[in-house]
């Protein structure tokens, strides 16, 4: 009941989540009953988190990329006809290759990356009566520092790095915080939501970083004296919304935003029928499901993504059988 007294009072825009949580069947909202007055009730489904891939291009390579983003949707009772909200939250996942390939672009390697814009478009595919709203979801809130460290340093090795906050931005980009480049406010030492990666300097025979493939000639711990060591997770602040409207029967299937992504499935009747085809990135412009950040001394790293599955050469449309479902329920 605690969950449905929070959707009742908001409104049917995208609203930030506050502390409403699911316990056990709710009352329908539209019957106006509590469940012992006579009132309807119907089954609260649990929370589903999917696993979804999305195809990725990128301002730097010609390459496709395939990456991990979760989403996790949390309904209240979907009933046939009736309106319905619920709570939306999701994770990127940036696995081990993806950041080795990232390594390799930057001379030294980097250990940090400051986030400069991410969002991704939570999309329902079918199950509503009519053309439901897509929600974009962005990061959660990062504890900002500067780029740089109070010795001027931006190598793997810098640190710590003082914190700063965004109040204090100058219009030329610097900020009053960060004053590693000459004891002075620098535009080229702006103040960022920094992620960090997992990263190790067991490079020695039989450690960490040997077991990973990342030693010898030409390697990670050969060019920068560290190793990648995990993968990357950048969490999405979860959101309310309101206003679904469930169709008079079958399932409400969500995922990520396939539809306006300006990919296109190839109808040419080659061998690459039947494969999505993903639009370039273009660094200005992100789309529905986007990332950017600035890696090493200031790299754009750009990509935009389409929900899909598949391999770098060969992406395909996600099946609706590896979707969020969510039966809709008869009043």
């Amino acid at each position: 009941m605690l969950r449905f007294a929070c959707l009742l009072v908001l409104s049917l825009t995208l609203q930030p989540l506050a502390g409403c949580s699911d316990v056990g069947s709710t009352p329908d909202p539209s019957a106006g009953g509590t469940g012992g007055d006579g009132g309807e009730w119907f089954m609260d489904p649990p929370a589903q988190t999917g696993m979804l891939t999305l195809g990725c291009t990128n301002n730097l390579t010609p390459e496709i990329r395939i990456v991990r983003w979760d989403l996790t949707v949390d309904p209240g009772p979907i009933v046939a006809g009736r309106a319905f909200g619920a709570v939306l939250s999701g994770l990127m996942v940036f696995n081990e290759e993806l950041l080795d390939d990232a390594q390799a672009l930057v001379p030294g390697g980097y250990k940090r990356s400051n986030l400069l814009g991410v969002q991704a478009t939570v999309h329902v595919r079918s199950g509503v009566a009519a053309d439901a709203m897509d929600v974009v979801l962005t990061n959660e809130p990062i504890e900002r520092s500067c780029t740089y460290d109070e010795s001027g340093d931006i190598g793997p090795d810098a640190g710590p790095f003082s914190l700063c906050y965004e109040a204090n931005d100058n219009p030329d980009g610097s900020n009053e915080d960060c004053t590693g480049l000459g004891g002075m406010p620098d535009p080229q030492n702006p103040c960022g939501q920094f992620i960090t990666l997992r990263t190790s300097k067991q490079c020695g025979p039989g450690e960490l970083c040997e077991s990973k493939g990342k030693t010898g000639p030409g390697s990670q711990c050969d060019l920068n004296g560290f190793c990648v060591s995990d993968q990357l997770e950048v969490r999405l602040q979860a959101a309310h919304v309101q206003g679904y409207l469930a169709a008079d029967s079958g399932a409400v299937l969500f995922g990520w935003d396939d539809e306006s992504t300006g990919a296109y499935i190839d109808q040419s009747g080659g061998p690459n029928r039947e494969t999505v085809i993903l639009p370039p990135t273009i660094a200005d412009d992100p789309g529905p499901n986007s990332f950017r950040a600035t890696i090493g001394a200031g790299i754009l790293a750009a990509l935009d993504c389409t929900m899909a599955e598949g391999t770098r050469t060969a992406l395909t449309r996600t099946p609706e059988s590896e979707l969020i479902s969510f039966s809709i329920q008869q009043p």
